[in-house]
């Protein structure tokens, strides 16, 4: 299976899964997909345990540029929580993109970085939904 996301708007709920790689163009096309589906507010579980992150340093800058600028233009939902799971024993390079990911993407959204998937859906579970009126 690619990787790919699937929209749960009776919960309010994303899930991105699969086998691929995560990077910018996965990443602007998924951005897109939430906006046009009214998702932006939702709540965002990304498991990444089979995925690979490929971003440079230029592509972490622009992202964060880019969300900037994103949610400035947002109107309704206020950014929902990310959980990013890339599992118990990851390899060195996917925990170290996880992890600048969340030091570039954090300032802007509300996202942790997880080892297990249940304590990444407890989490979820506690964020209360932010709406912007």
């Amino acid at each position: 299976m690619a990787l790919e996301w699937s929209i749960q708007k009776r919960a309010r709920f994303v899930v991105v899964s699969g086998t691929g790689t995560f990077d910018p163009s996965f990443l602007y096309a998924y951005l897109a997909a939430m906006r046009d589906a009214g998702a932006t507010g939702y709540r965002k579980f990304v498991d990444l345990r089979r995925a690979d992150i490929r971003f440079s340093v230029d592509d972490f800058q622009a992202l964060g540029a880019r969300l900037a600028s994103h949610d400035n233009a947002q109107a309704g939902d206020a950014p929902g929580p990310i959980a990013i799971l890339v599992g118990l024993h990851p390899p060195d390079l996917l925990l170290d993109m996880a992890l600048l990911l969340k030091q570039h993407v954090g300032l802007y959204r509300r996202l942790r970085v997880f080892m297990q998937e249940e304590e990444a859906r407890e989490w979820l579970d506690s964020q209360v939904e932010a709406r912007v009126f």
